[in-house]
């Protein structure tokens, strides 16, 4: 569906990319970026918090 090499193909073209690109962007986002935030909010997280006087 996105090589577009069948005849007819060109209207679905731009919705084929669109979707293998969310595809990947959304893999990249679960794969990566969501574990790293979970790490730096556990560092934030675990900061000793100084007692007042």
């Amino acid at each position: 569906m996105a090589l577009g090499i069948a005849e007819g193909s060109e209207t679905n073209l731009p919705l084929a990319r669109a979707v293998i690109g969310g595809l990947t962007v959304s893999t990249f986002f679960t794969l990566f970026l969501v574990p790293a935030l979970y790490s730096a909010l556990e560092r934030f997280a675990r900061r000793p918090v100084e007692a007042e006087e």
